[in-house]
C-alpha cells in the first residue's frame, strides 16, 4: 500500500510542521540549529519556511537574539514563581487559558 501524498485540492505535496524549543539550550545551541536549517532549507529544502521566535532566523542579529531570549527567559521565571508563590491552581470550571493569561496580565501590570 501506498501512502498518497498530495494535497487533494491543489495536487501540491503534503507539508509537514516540526516544532523545536531551544529556550533551555541557550543561545549558542539557538544560533548552531538556526545555521543548520538554512544550510538544509538552502541545500534541499527550498519551500522551507522557519518562524524564530528569537528572530535570529530572520535578522542573523546578536542582540536581538539575545534581548528575545531574556524577555521569555523572564516571563518563565515570573510564571513560575507564581506558580510556587501562589500555588493557586485554576479551578474546575476555570479555563486554563484564561488562568495563563490572568497570569501574563499580572506580569505586564507589574513591570
Amino acid at each position: 500500500m501506498e501512502r498518497d501524498t498530495s494535497n487533494k485540492v491543489n495536487n501540491e505535496p503534503e507539508s509537514s510542521i516540526l516544532f523545536c524549543k531551544t529556550q533551555y539550550a541557550g543561545i549558542e545551541v539557538h544560533k548552531r540549529l538556526i545555521l543548520l536549517l538554512k544550510y538544509i532549507s538552502e541545500k534541499y529544502f527550498h519551500n522551507m519556511e522557519a518562524s524564530d521566535e528569537g528572530e535570529y532566523w530572520e535578522t542573523g542579529n546578536d542582540d536581538l537574539l539575545k534581548q528575545n531570549f531574556q524577555k521569555y527567559s523572564n516571563i518563565i521565571s515570573y510564571v513560575t514563581a507564581r506558580l510556587e508563590l501562589e500555588i493557586k491552581l485554576p479551578g474546575e470550571d476555570e479555563d486554563l487559558e484564561e488562568y495563563f493569561r490572568k497570569l501574563l496580565k499580572d506580569y505586564r501590570e507589574k513591570k
